[in-house]
């Protein structure tokens, strides 16, 4: 039996739709051979996610969106009906989050199991919940960054402002006056190095013989030492108790005569404290004065003598 042409032009077509169908499928991540259990989630916000988003569990892949759309109760609120292609079991109070897989946004549906016993069913209504986007996840963990990283621009510009105030032309100006002067006394001690050497050489000189003496002197410290010891060991065997006693018998006279002299006490006293004593003399040398003065005027009236040797008579 002959095929005719027409049939045969079916069959491509079919067998070619078919294949694209699979492929189209296929594509979007959906295996039409394999079995697959598909489950509704009711959000309020899908926050960006689209069909054929991945659905995974503990980061692997088994699933993918199948469509989205309106709830027909018109509360604005979108269902979400996604597949299953593996036959996982989990509890029917786990919880289908979607959140941010990647930083350009790129949304996906998570499980997170429950831990109820009963298990869910293909085609039951799962609890949905809308986890934060790496993005603002991004931006919570950078803000702090941003608001540091500000504060630290701010006081850099107003270092800048500060640095431009202060190296204004009369500071450079100064700045240079004072590089000009201490290159010139640079220079000015260079000169004098140079003129002087001879003396420089004979001050380390100097120097270095104060440092041998100070040395020698370091090495006789432990015979002084010594020394000084053996002069306390002296001191320490003297009998300076003795000294000491008979030092306070000296002073203790010495205070009693001082205090006999300021009575009026004996000899000395009376000589002190009586001024017949100076009375009298005062008196013999007034008298000594007149006989000095009389024997002037009259000197004959004391020496008698004669030219010729013969004694004179009254």
């Amino acid at each position: 039996m002959k095929i005719k042409t027409e049939v045969k032009v079916g069959i491509i077509g079919i067998i070619t739709i078919v294949i694209f169908i699979w492929g189209y499928q296929f594509m979007k991540g959906r295996n039409l051979v394999k079995h697959t259990s598909n489950f509704i989630v009711v959000y309020e916000n899908v926050n960006g996610l689209k069909v054929s988003d991945p659905v995974l569990i503990n980061g692997f892949r088994v699933g993918i969106v199948d469509y989205i759309r309106f709830s027909p109760d018109k509360s604005g609120k979108l269902l979400v009906k996604f597949s299953i292609e593996e036959d996982i079991p989990f509890a029917k109070n786990s919880i289908a989050d979607i959140y941010s897989v990647d930083i350009m946004g790129s949304q996906a549906i998570r499980i997170l199991f429950g831990d109820s016993e009963e298990l869910v069913q293909s085609g039951d209504t799962l609890t949905g919940t809308v986890g934060g986007s790496l993005t603002e996840l991004i931006n919570e963990q950078i803000l702090p960054i941003k608001t540091q990283a500000e504060k630290l621009f701010n006081s850099l510009d107003t270092l800048l402002w500060a640095l431009n105030d202060i190296l204004n032309p009369e500071f450079r100006s100064n700045v240079n006056e004072l590089t000009a002067s201490l290159k010139s006394s640079g220079n000015t001690l260079d000169t004098l190095l140079s003129n002087n050497n001879e003396k420089f050489h004979s001050i380390i000189s100097n120097m270095d013989e104060l440092s041998m003496k100070l040395n020698q002197s370091i090495t006789e410290l432990p015979h002084i030492l010594a020394n000084l010891s053996s002069v306390s060991d002296s001191l320490a065997g003297a009998n300076i108790k003795s000294l000491v006693n008979n030092l306070d018998q000296s002073l203790y006279q010495t205070q009693v005569l001082l205090k006999n002299l300021n009575e009026g006490t004996g000899t000395m006293g009376q000589l002190m404290t009586n001024d017949s004593l100076y009375i009298y003399l005062e008196k013999l040398t007034r008298d000594l004065d007149l006989l000095m003065i009389d024997m002037k005027e009259n000197p004959g009236k004391y020496i008698q003598f004669s030219v010729f040797g013969g004694k004179k008579k009254d």
